[in-house]
Parts: structure tokens; C-alpha cells; sequence
């Protein structure tokens, strides 16, 4: 008996699949090299220049981290959360009060959101995902812009991606699993302990949670209990803060900076406009500001919340085109942050002409006018826009797919995961957005790519490159004896 021998790329998939796909050294391998890379970045571009590792924003948290270290408290943190003073304070206590250490530290932990990505992808998807998701991550651009500034971006980032990890395993396992849910809610906890962003996803994840224990026709006794122990982390670590803020501020508000926020990113970007509203109202508004006085936190933080919470209520759909124009920032911006690393006094117009040096091949003047570090800069940022639109093209394909084929298989932690990101695009989309804002999500971009990206390689390749002997004939001119 004759047959045809099959195609190269099928050879060539029979002989390598196992080697490629059994291999325990590629993760490992993976996490190894984003280490050198970022550590060698480090101490090679770092000049001793502590303006190359903190913004405006650093002493908000350096300065009540110090407090902590040698009073044994917070002072009077308000406008943030305890959870990055508390990390400061631990890498202070361990290796001195070094401002290196705590990038370095970062540089170590942000191997976890490579961890992340991998399991994550793995559970959902397949093992190719996932290799190419931990890839993508470890040497993603703007996670490695806030891997070394010293900002909550990247702890944040790590903790919600372990409330993505945990919430998939626990909604794609269709079993009452009282470890797992009660680890959502502390790892949940934990990240609005980091950033207060996430103050109020505890309430949609409890409702979903609900919907999902009921679906699977669980006891109500294991659903009370379930809601019991996912929301107990949060009345514990984030009612007792409000209940320190209490005794300390006279307020239960969690922290001013949402306040803040309100008032003067979203209420204020709309007072400016010259028709909604009218100029006249913005002078009665600041004149309205002035005559309350000196005012407590407590008292200033009640004020701009409430003034802006009826002010946003009278016009909502200023409010909506606000959040539509800021949508494009958050989704397409490529943050300045990696070229201030390399220079300090760059600003974001003298950067964005850089870029544009760059595309218009104009590499003389790059090289005359800049270090090579800036230079270097220039190059990895200028194409992350590009890159964006094919992530996002990738991200379209993967959700298309799995709407169409796969969606019922994890359907819960699909659900858990997209809503997750709808949260965070939601209260993200604002005056002030910029890619800074898109970190807590970054890691379920990639992700979702990664299998857009593998699903449509699989495409073209089966449907282009693959020899199917039950499709084509056979080539004759190619045989074995018996």
C-alpha cells in the first residue's frame, strides 16, 4: 500500500509541538529575561537623579510612609489611600530609606503580572495564549513606564490582577469553592486599599457573584455565606479606614481625592466651556467656593462632593460628551512617563515633537540634539499608538470568536473579566484621562490580544498553509513504499 506523505508544515508541527507545548522552561524563561531587561534599564539609564523616578504625586504617598516608619502612624493622609504608604514603609524598614529600593522591589514583584497573564490566559484560552500573554506583559510599554516611577500604578495593576486570576478560576470552576471566593474579596479589598478607584466594584462583583450561585442552584445558606465572606474583607479594611477617617477628619468619606476629582476634573472641565454653562456661572462658582471660608477636610470634602455631585446631575449630557472625549485619551494615549525617565524635564509638546522628528526620518537631528537615552526613548514610545490599533484589532477578533464559539464554555469569567474592564473605562473617561488611567486593565488587554492574535495566526495558517489530503489531492510524485 502507497500513501502521500503529509505537507511540511504539518512535519513540521508533528515534530516540534511536543518540544514547544511540554516544556517547563519557557515561563520561567520568559520571567528571566523581563527581569534582566528591566533591571539592566535600571541601573544602566539611572543617574542618580531622583526626578527620574518620581512625579508630583510620589510625596503624596513618601511623605506618610516616613510618618508611619517613625510614628507608628498615617499623620494626616486624607487625600490618599494607606496601601502604597504601607508598601513604601516596608521596603524603608528592610532596606533603608532608599528611593532605588522601592523601584527595584517593583521591577522584582511586576514577574507576578507575567504570572497572571499566564494562568489567566491558560484557564480561558489555550497554552499558546498564554505564553504569548506572559511575553506581551513582561515587556509591556506601559506597565514598564510606572514599573520605575514610584506610583501606585504597578502595585495596583499586580493586586487587581490577582482579583482577574482568582475571579476566573473561581467562576469558570462551577463549584461552591469557599477559599476562593473569600481570596476575591480580599485581594479586592487590597487594591481599593492601593487606589480608591475601585471603592465601588465590590458591589457589582457581589451582584454578579449572586447571579452566578444561583444559576448553579446552590443553598441559600452557601450563597449568605459566599456574600458573607467575598464583602467581609472590604467592611473590615475599608469600613475600618472610613471609620479612622471618622475619628480623625469627622468624616466617613474613604479619602477627598474622589472629591476632588469631581469637582475639579469633571464639574470643572464643564464650567469651562464657553456654552454649557454660561461664563457668568463660573465666577459664582468660584466666588461661591470663596465665601465658605477656611474649611476642615471634613467640611471642604463635603462641600466640593456635593456641589459637584447637583451640578453633575443638572447637566448629564455634558457629562457623557466629557466622558466620550476622554474614551480615545484612555484607550489611545501613549504615556510620556518612559521618556521622563531618560529625561526629567522633558515635557509632553517637546516629546511629542521628538516623535515627530522621528517619523519623519529627521534621525540626524534626534541624535545631535538628544542623549542617546532619549533617544532610545523616542524610538520605544514613538510606535505605541501603531502597536495599539493592532492590540485593539486583535482584541475585536478575540471577543467576535468568542461571542460566536466559546463564550459558553467560561461564560461567568468572561463576564467577570469584561465588566471589570467596563468599570474601570467608566469611572476612567474624564477631562484628565491619559494611558496612566489604562494600567488596572492592561494586563485583560493583552491577554484578550494575545488570543485574537493566536486565533487569527491558527486562521490564516489552516486556511492557507496547511496540507489536507481529504481537501486537495495528493501529491503522487511524493510516496513511500509499503
Amino acid at each position: 500500500m502507497k500513501e502521500a506523505l503529509p505537507g511540511k508544515t504539518a512535519l513540521f508541527a508533528l515534530a516540534y509541538k511536543p518540544f514547544l507545548l511540554n516544556q517547563q522552561w519557557i515561563l520561567p524563561s520568559i520571567i528571566f529575561f523581563s527581569l534582566l531587561f528591566k533591571l539592566s534599564l535600571f541601573f544602566i539609564c539611572y543617574h542618580g537623579n531622583i526626578y527620574q523616578i518620581i512625579r508630583p504625586d510620589s510625596f503624596d504617598y513618601l511623605t506618610p510612609a516616613k510618618t508611619l516608619l517613625l510614628h507608628g502612624n498615617y499623620g494626616d493622609l486624607f487625600e490618599r489611600t494607606p496601601g502604597y504608604p504601607t508598601f513604601i514603609t516596608i521596603i524603608f524598614a528592610l532596606f533603608g530609606q532608599h528611593l532605588t529600593a522601592i523601584v527595584i522591589a517593583q521591577i522584582l514583584l511586576s514577574s507576578l503580572l507575567i504570572i497572571e497573564a499566564y494562568y489567566i490566559a491558560y484557564r480561558l484560552f489555550s497554552l499558546s495564549a498564554a505564553y504569548l500573554s506572559a511575553f506581551l506583559i513582561a515587556f509591556n510599554f506601559l506597565l514598564l513606564s510606572y514599573t520605575l516611577v514610584i506610583l501606585t500604578e504597578l502595585l495596583f495593576a499586580i493586586v487587581i490582577g490577582f482579583t482577574f486570576l482568582i475571579g476566573t478560576y473561581l467562576f469558570s470552576s462551577r463549584s461552591y469553592k469557599l477559599g476562593l471566593i473569600f481570596s476575591l474579596g480580599l485581594t479586592l479589598a487590597f487594591a481599593t486599599f492601593i487606589r480608591p478607584i475601585s471603592y465601588y466594584l465590590i458591589f457589582p462583583v457581589a451582584i454578579g457573584t449572586t447571579i452566578y450561585f444561583i444559576r448553579n442552584r446552590f443553598p441559600w445558606k452557601k450563597i449568605i455565606m459566599g456574600l458573607l465572606l467575598l464583602t467581609a474583607p472590604s467592611l473590615v479594611m475599608v469600613g475600618g479606614w472610613q471609620v479612622r477617617n471618622k475619628l480623625h477628619f469627622n468624616t466617613f468619606a474613604y479619602s477627598n481625592i474622589m472629591a476632588f476629582n469631581l469637582y475639579w476634573n469633571y464639574m470643572g472641565d464643564i464650567i469651562q466651556k464657553p456654552k454649557d454653562p454660561p461664563p457668568k456661572n463660573v465666577k459664582a462658582l468660584i466666588e461661591k467656593l470663596k465665601e465658605q471660608g477656611p474649611l476642615s477636610p471634613a467640611e471642604k470634602t463635603k462641600f466640593m462632593a456635593k456641589t459637584a455631585l447637583a451640578f453633575l446631575i443638572k447637566h448629564p449630557v455634558a457629562l457623557v460628551k466629557q466622558m466620550i472625549a476622554g474614551f480615545p485619551r484612555l484607550m489611545l494615549g501613549s504615556d510620556a512617563s518612559f521618556a521622563r525617565f531618560f529625561s526629567p524635564g522633558i515635557n509632553y509638546l517637546v516629546f511629542k515633537h521628538k516623535k515627530q522628528d522621528l517619523w519623519h526620518f529627521r534621525i540626524s537631528k534626534l541624535l545631535k540634539n538628544n542623549s542617546w537615552g532619549e533617544f532610545f526613548s523616542v524610538v520605544v514610545a514613538a510606535p505605541t499608538r501603531f502597536f495599539l490599533f493592532f492590540t485593539y484589532f486583535f482584541v475585536a477578533i478575540a471577543l467576535l470568536t468568542l461571542f460566536k464559539f466559546k463564550l459558553n464554555e467560561n461564560y461567568f469569567s468572561h463576564l467577570f473579566l469584561l465588566g471589570c474592564t467596563l468599570y474601570f473605562i467608566i469611572l476612567s473617561s474624564s477631562a484628565v484621562s491619559t494611558a496612566r488611567f489604562r494600567t488596572p486593565f492592561e494586563l485583560l488587554i493583552v491577554i484578550y490580544a494575545s488570543y485574537g492574535g493566536i486565533y487569527s495566526f491558527r486562521w490564516i495558517k489552516r486556511k492557507f498553509f496547511d496540507f489536507n489530503p481529504h481537501r486537495y489531492p495528493a501529491d503522487r510524485s511524493i510516496k513511500v513504499n509499503e
